[in-house]
């Protein structure tokens, strides 16, 4: 995406992958859609191979998308660093490194007590994939 001529706009997606139907990518594309929360990919349940059709498609619309995957999670940044990092590897390996890929999705809303594995979290997405974007959504 050129940063520079493009106002981001998207929406927040609750839909699992497993349940999008065929071809969801051409309603965001008419509806102007151009950075977008993928649907929530389950891995041992989801097929890696539907969400890099998911990707190829976006690309070949000019959407870029805020990959949820739990492996992208904060939960267990801090607390088992290595077996974070050897699960975030994984899913690069399967779609993550897509060029329709903006960032990953790290989390939702966390409390104060969370804060810490939540920033471990980003550290490590920004060491191995420091051209994209970890996303996290904070309370207002």
């Amino acid at each position: 995406m050129d940063r520079k001529n493009v106002f981001p706009l998207g929406f927040w997606n609750y839909a699992r992958l497993s349940g999008m139907g065929e071809h969801p990518v051409r309603d965001w594309a008419e509806a102007g859609m151009n950075l977008c929360h993928s649907p929530h990919f389950v891995p041992g349940e989801d097929d890696p191979r539907q969400m890099a059709a998911l990707l190829d498609e976006c690309a070949d619309n000019g959407i870029q998308l805020i990959l949820d995957d739990p492996r992208c999670h904060w939960t267990g940044a801090l607390s088992e660093p290595e077996g974070y990092k050897a699960r975030f590897l994984q899913m690069l390996d399967e779609f993550g490194r897509h060029p329709a890929v903006y960032g990953y999705y790290v989390g939702d809303e966390p409390w104060a007590a969370q804060m810490e594995e939540a920033k471990a979290a980003v550290r490590v997405q920004r060491e191995l994939m420091p051209e994209k974007a970890p996303f996290l959504n904070f309370n207002p």
